[in-house]
C-alpha cells in the first residue's frame, strides 16, 4: 500500500501526457500542411514566367499535356505563364517580353529564361567551329537580360544553361556549349543571378527526343528544377 499513491500519481501523469500529445498531434501536426498552403503568402501568390525557346516550350515534341509548361501549370495551380516559343532566338524573346502584362511584375514572381541555343546552332551550321564566334551571341544575350531586368525589375530572374545532347552527331557542339555555359556561370556570379544547370541534369539519352529536344522525361526533370524556386 505504501506505493499505491505513487502508482496512482504516475498513472495520472501518463494519462495527461498521452492526452496532451494526442491533442498536439491532431491540431498541429496533422493540420500543418493546411496551414502552410493557406498562410504562406509567398507560395500562394508566386507565379512562374517562362521566356525563351523549346528548352522550356517542348510541347511540339511530346504527348499532349506533357510539355514543361503543362506540368508547371498543373503543379502551380495555373500560376505559370509561358511566353516561350519553339525555335526562338535571342531577338525573338523581345516580343515575348513585350507580351508580359505589367501586373506580373511583382516581387513574388520569377522569370525563367532559356535562350541562345538556337542562335548557336544557326551560327555554327556549315561553319568551322570556333569558340571565339560565340562572343557576339553572348553579348546579345547579356543585352536581353538587361532588358528583362528593366521591364521586370521587381521580379527575380533565373537563367537556364544549355544541356549537352547525347547524340553523337551533335558531339561537335559540346565544346561550344561548354564555353557558353561557362560564360553564363561567370556572368551570373558577377551579377548575382541564379542559374539552373540543366547541363548537369539532362544527361541520359532518354532525356531527349529527336536527338536535341527535351523528351517527356527530360521535360519533367526541367519542370521539377523550376519548381524548386
Amino acid at each position: 500500500m505504501k506505493h499505491f499513491y505513487l502508482y496512482i500519481l504516475l498513472l495520472c501523469f501518463i494519462i495527461i501526457a498521452v492526452s496532451s500529445f494526442t491533442h498536439y498531434y491532431k491540431y498541429y501536426v496533422l493540420r500543418e500542411p493546411f496551414y502552410n498552403n493557406n498562410n504562406d503568402d509567398n507560395n500562394k501568390n508566386k507565379s512562374y514566367i517562362l521566356l525563351g525557346d523549346s528548352i522550356i516550350k517542348n510541347n511540339s515534341y511530346v504527348k499532349n499535356g506533357k510539355g514543361i509548361d503543362d506540368i508547371l501549370i498543373e503543379k502551380t495551380n495555373g500560376n505559370t505563364y509561358c511566353y516561350a516559343k519553339d525555335e526562338s532566338t535571342i531577338v525573338d524573346v523581345y516580343s515575348q517580353l513585350d507580351s508580359i502584362p505589367d501586373e506580373l511584375n511583382k516581387t513574388t514572381n520569377i522569370v525563367f529564361l532559356s535562350a541562345g541555343g538556337n542562335d548557336i546552332l544557326n551560327n555554327y551550321t556549315n561553319k568551322d567551329l570556333s569558340i571565339k564566334d560565340i562572343n557576339p551571341i553572348f553579348s546579345a544575350y547579356k543585352t536581353l537580360i538587361k532588358s528583362i531586368q528593366t521591364k521586370m525589375n521587381d521580379t527575380k530572374l533565373v537563367l537556364l544553361d544549355i544541356y549537352y545532347p547525347t547524340n553523337i552527331k551533335l558531339a561537335q557542339y559540346k565544346p561550344i556549349l561548354e564555353e557558353w555555359n561557362k560564360l553564363i556561370s561567370d556572368f551570373s556570379s558577377t551579377n548575382n543571378i541564379q542559374v539552373i544547370n540543366i547541363s548537369n541534369i539532362l544527361t541520359e539519352s532518354t532525356d531527349f527526343t529527336l536527338n536535341i529536344e527535351p523528351s517527356e522525361t527530360g521535360g519533367d526533370k526541367i519542370a521539377n528544377q523550376i519548381l524548386l524556386y
